[in-house]
């Protein structure tokens, strides 16, 4: 008899306290990142939408004359800057529009912004640069 208790499983007593644990691990992470990347999508999604109504703020503000050709001269960048961020301004966006092109009947736009991931931003990863790009048709009338 040694001095050790025997136990009913022999030598492998605590062997599956170490998997229980290794797995946990394993699903905490997967959760994780699940979250952080769930959440990047919502931001991603925020910011289509306002890349959207940039565009649409943009569109509307072009008068019919111009479409049509009789007005004195096209919608100039600064202005479209100026729609851009009211529009963003008026959404509480955090994105920045980066790229606003008028051309012809038709306004692109397209926002950029950081997300800052809460779990992966625990392991070094300070922020993802996400964009968004819409257009929108110019009607008449």
């Amino acid at each position: 008899m040694t001095g050790r208790p025997s136990s009913r499983w022999g030598e492998d007593c605590g062997q599956a306290a170490f998997a229980t644990l290794g797995f946990l691990v394993l699903l905490l992470g997967i959760v994780g990142l699940a979250t952080d990347v769930g959440c990047g999508l919502l931001v991603q999604q925020r910011f289509q939408g306002d890349a959207d109504a940039v565009a649409l703020a943009a569109s509307t503000a072009i008068s019919p004359a111009w479409v049509g050709g009789t007005s004195d001269g096209p919608l100039d960048a600064e202005s479209g800057r100026i729609l851009a961020a009211e529009a963003l301004d008026l959404r509480r966006s955090e994105a920045t529009p980066r790229m606003l092109r008028i051309d012809g009947r038709s306004v692109t736009v397209e926002v950029t912004g950081a997300y800052r991931p809460p779990i992966l931003g625990l392991f070094g990863l300070e922020e993802v640069q996400l964009s968004a790009r819409s257009s929108a048709i110019v009607r008449s009338g």
